[in-house]
């Protein structure tokens, strides 16, 4: 009952011209306080929490904010996987595929997700949550952010697609002429190409100033 009602204050409050202000505030004040927090004296251990903190807060928020919803499951957002690949580039892989499935968790606990069994919930809200953080591997490459943030959203699709094509291979429409796999391969990339794109776009504009802002925190 309290999830329900939950579900319907946020539905309510994204739907809501005020309700998206609010958010977009929201969003810029958590990069604000992040930059705050780099000009702070040295303390490794507690600006790590409280940088990944304010990441995991904003891909939250960025989650919720659908631009498109798709009728299986999947959305179009405005950049949010790029908190997540900026965990992976700021720490690491470990901190950023950690910090990806921990918002995988939260989208499962906030309601609108897409549950058919156990297994589809870890690969869709765990696993493909989770690998964006693998920008982290390519964090001290020359263009390591772009690079990485790349194979992050690749790795996204290519999990969305097995798990497409694992669990949800029953709904190809009867008129589509391909395998399920054609299906999902085509069903994934509507909406996380316009995702990965608009985050891609986000990366390779601020590139230098999220390189200058890493070499602070």
């Amino acid at each position: 009952m309290f999830n329900q009602i939950l579900k319907i204050s946020l539905e309510n409050v994204l739907t809501s011209t005020g309700g998206k202000i609010l958010i977009a505030a929201l969003v810029i004040l958590c990069f604000l306080v992040i930059v705050k927090i780099s000009k702070a004296p040295k303390d490794n251990n507690a600006k790590t929490m409280a940088v990944c903190g304010l990441l995991l807060a904003t891909a939250i928020v960025l989650g919720e904010l659908r631009l498109f919803k798709m009728p299986l499951g999947g959305s179009v957002t405005p950049a949010s996987m790029l908190p997540v690949i900026l965990a992976g580039y700021f720490y690491g892989s470990r901190q950023g595929i950690l910090l990806g499935s921990s918002a995988g968790i939260f989208k499962l606990l906030l309601g609108g997700a897409t549950i058919l069994n156990p297994f589809q919930v870890v690969l869709d809200y765990v696993a493909a949550k989770g690998i964006i953080g693998a920008s982290g591997f390519f964090k001290d490459k020359k263009h390591g952010l772009i690079i990485g943030g790349f194979v992050g959203i690749l790795g996204r699709y290519i999990v969305a697609v097995i798990s497409g094509y694992i669990f949800f291979a029953e709904y190809v429409p009867a008129d589509f002429q391909h395998s399920a796999l054609v299906w999902s391969l085509y069903y994934n990339i509507t909406y996380l190409g316009v995702d990965g794109a608009i985050t891609l776009a986000v990366l390779i504009l601020f590139e230098k100033r999220f390189e200058n802002l890493r070499e602070a925190i």
